[in-house]
């Protein structure tokens, strides 16, 4: 049993996180995610990568890229 007042568990932001099998409505019948709400939220939860795998097409594979740019800092856009 964990005691709360014991528990030596990093925080979340402490332990590093991805999410290797992400479905975007990319994914006909098996996703719903929206790829710059899920971003948004993948950087709001403090995590700082995601993988897209969607089934049998790359239609979001831009959207995503692009998407996840803006979130990138500095942006490698601004790199010249």
């Amino acid at each position: 049993m964990i005691d709360a007042n014991t528990d030596t568990t990093p925080a979340p932001a402490a332990r590093p996180f991805a999410h290797l099998h992400c479905h975007t409505h990319f994914s006909l019948l098996d996703g719903v995610n929206r790829i710059p709400e899920l971003v948004t939220q993948v950087k709001n939860l403090g995590m700082n990568s995601i993988a897209m795998t969607d089934h049998g097409n790359l239609g979001g594979a831009m959207e995503f890229y692009n998407t996840c740019l803006l979130y990138t800092s500095p942006s490698p856009r601004d790199r010249g």
